[in-house]
């Protein structure tokens, strides 16, 4: 069972939501709902609390129940230090890519051992769990799929909490509130990598169909990275639709005659 979406958390707030109101003076009070969706997630009883150290509290019990109970107990976990490792990683490093031979050298650089298999192992198991979801590098072959690293993303955003502060990490937040949506919606989403990176491909049927870049904020420092990644994967696979989303933009940008629109997620 996933988290509130957004669209449910308004509605628990008793907020009736219509795309007008970005237009209105509510808008504001539909950002700052979504600031602190962001920032605490969608579990329901979270959304309960008031203050942000008992909305913490809760979700560190939570963190438990997934790591004690979903974890060690039904699986039978018997390196339990490499699990721990890999949870507390994750609260650190999600909404990018999560490479199994570069993990199991940082574990034998913390002294842990924990082959590949275990890892993958676990890695499946904290999918398993609701505490990760993940996204494969897009290719025709599922063989070439499965050789690549994984995207991994956190099954609620509040866990972030966890782990680094919400002001560094922002961006990770709505690419990965931007995984979950995509989810709830049952979309067949993989992550594009070639020269440059594009955050989702989406696919219907055999090809796909859309592409999008998920920026906190397009400024003329990263505006050409977010872009290049973007028309480097609409073009090679011959994407009819795509753009990027914001935090709170809404424009058109346009490069080499073509037009690609920024839009808050």
């Amino acid at each position: 069972m996933l988290p509130f979406s957004f669209r449910e958390v308004l509605h628990y707030h008793h907020v009736t939501f219509d795309a007008a109101m970005l237009h209105t003076s509510q808008r504001g009070q539909l950002i700052r709902a979504f600031d602190d969706y962001l920032q605490f997630g969608g579990f329901p009883e979270t959304l309960s609390r008031e203050r942000a150290p008992e909305k913490r509290k809760l979700l560190q019990t939570y963190y438990r129940t997934v790591f004690y109970k979903d974890i060690l107990e039904r699986y039978n976990i018997k390196a339990r230090p490499v699990l721990d490792q890999m949870m507390g990683s994750f609260l650190e490093s999600y909404s990018t890519t999560f490479s199994i031979s570069t993990f199991e050298k940082q574990l034998k650089t913390a002294g842990l051992i924990g082959s590949k298999r275990t890892i993958s192992n676990y890695l499946h198991f904290l999918e398993e769990a609701f505490f990760l979801i993940t996204s494969e590098k897009f290719a025709y072959s599922q063989r070439k799929r499965m050789m690549n690293p994984k995207k991994v993303y956190l099954m609620d955003t509040g866990f972030a909490l966890l782990g680094g502060a919400f002001t560094e990490n922002r961006g990770y937040l709505l690419e990965n509130v931007v995984a979950l949506e995509l989810l709830r919606r049952q979309r067949r989403m993989f992550y594009f990598k070639a020269t440059q990176e594009c955050d989702f491909i989406l696919q219907e049927g055999r090809h796909p169909s859309e592409a999008w870049q998920v920026c906190w904020e397009v400024t003329p420092r990263n505006e050409q990275r977010e872009l290049k990644g973007l028309l480097e994967a609409m073009r090679q696979y011959k994407i009819p639709k795509g753009g990027i989303l914001t935090y709170d933009q809404e424009e058109v940008r346009t490069i080499n005659g073509m037009n690609v629109p920024l839009m808050p997620v």
